[in-house]
C-alpha cells in the first residue's frame, strides 16, 4: 500500500513538473531578440580586471562611473546589475543619462569604501 502511494505521488509530481515547465515556455531570455550583454569585473581602484564594451572612472573612495559603449548598445540604455564581491558592502546605483551609471559602495559603518565588484549589462535590440 505504501509503495503504491509513493509511486502514485512520484507520478503526479513528475506530471506536475512537466506541466509547469510547459507553462514557462515563451518566458524569459529566449524571448529576447538579438540580446546584447556586456560583463566584467572591476578592481577596487577602478581598473577593469575582465570584460569589454564598458569603461570605468574611479571618482573617489567608493565612487565609480560606469559608461557602456553606445556602439554596442545602439538602440537604448542597457539594464545594469552590480554585484559586490564582498558581502560586507552595500551599494547604490543611479543612472544620470543613457549608458552612464554612477555606483557607490558603502562599508558596514556607512562610509564610502572601495571594493571589487562584478557588473552585467543587458539590452534587447
Amino acid at each position: 500500500m505504501i509503495r503504491t502511494f509513493a509511486l502514485l505521488f512520484a507520478f503526479v509530481a513528475v506530471l506536475g513538473a512537466a506541466g509547469y515547465a510547459q507553462n514557462m515556455r515563451g518566458v524569459g531570455a529566449s524571448n529576447l531578440k538579438n540580446a546584447r550583454a556586456a560583463a566584467g569585473q572591476v578592481n577596487p581602484d577602478g581598473t577593469i580586471a575582465t570584460g569589454s564594451n564598458f569603461s570605468v572612472v574611479h571618482r573617489g573612495t567608493g565612487s565609480y562611473e560606469l559608461t557602456f559603449s553606445e556602439r554596442y548598445f545602439v538602440k537604448g540604455c542597457p539594464i545594469v546589475m552590480v554585484i559586490p564581491v564582498s558581502s560586507k558592502n552595500t551599494y547604490f546605483v543611479q543612472q544620470p543619462r543613457c549608458n552612464v551609471y554612477d555606483v557607490y559602495f558603502y562599508n558596514l559603518q556607512g562610509k564610502l569604501s572601495d571594493t571589487l565588484y562584478n557588473v552585467i549589462a543587458v539590452a534587447s535590440e
